[in-house]
């Protein structure tokens, strides 16, 4: 639990160093609140962090010295701007010993409550395998032969590779999720405060509704559970969706930024800051292709008059996106594995058989469930079993449902309210779904998307009406006080309810072991889990069924030298 706290903090203070930065480099003075500028530039240095860390894992391996060599020089590239020195300085001394104590509170309860053993079954078949690679060798060129889900190329497992030494016992790999949902929870807190305040805009009450749906169903839901527990993508993927559409709104709907007297609006990028978060979103995981897709075209229809603008948006996707396209490369011979398009023909390019059938595993769902009975139309088919297939499915059907609904009944009040960017939020969800509905309709991926809309509705309302509701319950109370003491009290009791389940106070307890048996194809020696398990925590490097057409790239250096295809 302690070694969580203590990585949160380090994440928490560099990437705000680094995202201050970098809205600085955009000439950015949108965000012009506090809080809002501090969380935009979390996430933002989270994104960048990342990303650096997946492209210096193309070159060297992601040990934890590694890890600290690259926060160390992006702070300190950071620092050599005056304007993010003073505005560092600044936030420290606007810091009290309140909001300290209150982030220590919060981030006990949230340790405590991910201090538990991973038990999500994407981790156990190759999450941390990817992790363990990444932080023992780096990008291994053709890893995607020794087991396909290998070649899944995500930032997220990049920047959780520093933190999963050997040394600890496969006992952390939950550390970045369990960041992320802290970062929220803050996220979530500001806006509160706003509201509190009385100086909410609609981007606050926005996430309000988003997190308020998004942070208890993560806790609650058995599925959402197990990935907050385990270094899995889906969840700060999941979160970014909605944290894109707040950046949208904040963006378009700030009518007075704080300007230079030497400089104009024009010279802003703010949209470059959704643009920067969806790309980030994309290099985690490719469920959030349909939220870059959108965001990209909400950045080229704003700067649509400006060739110059329009390159430089294209050249920050081109320049975010280039590790995870040449890791796929390196893994696999695929930029975007395992779709199969673009791929290259190198020697370690799995065969065409074998790419289809992964890719048709993960986002062919149309082929999951065998053919339709004679007779039978094959999509109407295909879509009533789907439905019947999970309680989730049809929990999602319901959803929509409502979506479409609440939409009719509210379309006067919600195309009269003075709020841009909202269309561009009804276009992320009903692109992502559509997206899902095509690819992989899982719950998981598509619950984020679904709360779009909703959210939108609800804070419609809230602005108006919970807003004076939260002023006359906190109106006469000390909110510093009533922060701390509701966040103390949620540490106790979640310790409290916690510890039937962890005794460790340091590390939460060890992944889990499996039976193994050392096999061995041409020159490459593996280990192979009994009785077809998972591979957990096991040593690498751990496959199933590895093809006799398989061999190492340069024997003088073993596994890290990577793999080839040498079928004839």
């Amino acid at each position: 639990m302690l070694y969580f706290i203590a990585s949160w903090t380090v994440l928490l203070i560099s990437c705000s160093v680094i995202g201050i930065a970098l809205l600085n480099c955009l000439g950015e003075n949108f965000f012009v609140r506090v809080g809002d500028r501090l969380m935009a530039a979390e996430w933002l240095g989270m994104i960048a962090l990342s990303i650096c860390l997946l492209a210096v894992s193309l070159v060297l391996p992601l040990s934890s010295l590694i890890g600290i060599l690259v926060v160390v020089t992006l702070c300190g590239i950071s620092f050599i701007s005056k304007r993010t020195r003073t505005e560092v300085g600044a936030l420290l001394k606007v810091s009290s010993w309140q909001l300290v104590l209150s982030y220590i509170g919060l981030a006990i309860a949230v340790a405590a409550f991910t201090n538990q053993q991973v038990t999500w079954i994407d981790t156990g078949l190759y999450h941390y395998s990817v992790i363990q690679w990444l932080h023992n060798y780096g990008t291994v060129t053709g890893v995607a032969l020794i087991f396909s889900n290998l070649g899944f190329t995500s930032s997220w497992f990049a920047l959780a590779a520093p933190f999963n030494p050997a040394s600890l016992e496969a006992r952390v790999s939950a550390v970045t999720n369990g960041f992320v949902f802290l970062l929220a929870i803050l996220h979530f807190l500001v806006c509160l405060r706003h509201s509190i305040a009385g100086k909410a805009l609609f981007s606050d009450w926005f996430v309000i509704v988003f997190l308020g749906l998004m942070l208890p169903f993560t806790l609650l839901y058995t599925l959402f559970r197990e990935i907050l527990i385990s270094p899995s993508p889906d969840l700060p993927t999941g979160l970014l969706i909605g944290i894109v559409c707040w950046a949208i709104l904040v963006v378009t709907n700030l009518q007075s930024p704080i300007l230079p007297d030497s400089q104009s609006l024009h010279n802003y990028n703010a949209q470059a800051v959704p643009l920067i978060l969806s790309v980030g979103a994309l290099t985690i995981k490719l469920t959030a292709m349909p939220l870059m897709l959108v965001t990209s075209l909400f950045y080229a229809v704003h700067h649509r008059r400006s060739i110059q603008k329009l390159c430089i948006g294209g050249a920050i996707a081109l320049v975010l996106l280039a590790p995870m396209l040449a890791a796929g490369i390196k893994t696999s011979g695929c930029p975007l594995y395992p779709s199969s398009i673009l791929c290259l023909d190198l020697p370690w390019l799995p065969d065409a058989e074998n790419i289809d059938q992964v890719a048709q595993g993960t986002h062919g769902w149309s082929n999951w469930y065998g053919k339709p009975p004679e007779g039978r139309n094959r999509w109407l088919w295909l879509l009533l079993t789907w439905l019947n297939s999970e309680r989730p499915n049809q929990a999602m059907v319901a959803l929509i449902i409502a979506t479409i609904v609440g939409m009719i009944m509210t379309f006067k009040s919600f195309r009269k309210i003075p709020i841009k960017g909202k269309y561009w939020i009804v276009a992320i969800e009903v692109v992502g779904f559509l997206f899902l509905m095509m690819t992989a309709p899982f719950f998981r991926f598509a619950l984020p998307y679904l709360l779009l809309i909703p959210s939108l509705l609800i804070a419609m309302y809230a602005q108006s009406l919970l807003s004076q509701i939260v002023s006359i319950v906190f109106r006469y109370s000390q909110r510093s006080a009533i922060a701390f003491s509701l966040v103390f009290i949620a540490a106790v009791l979640t310790i409290f309810t916690q510890t039937h389940a962890t005794s460790q106070w340091l590390l939460p307890p060890a992944m889990q072991r499996v039976p193994v048996i050392q096999r061995r194809v041409n020159d490459i020696v593996y280990f192979y889990p009994q009785n077809k398990e998972l591979c957990w925590a096991t040593e690498l490097p751990c496959g199933f069924e590895i093809e006799p057409d398989v061999r190492l790239r340069d024997r003088e250096r073993g596994i890290a030298g990577g793999f080839v295809y040498t079928k004839d």
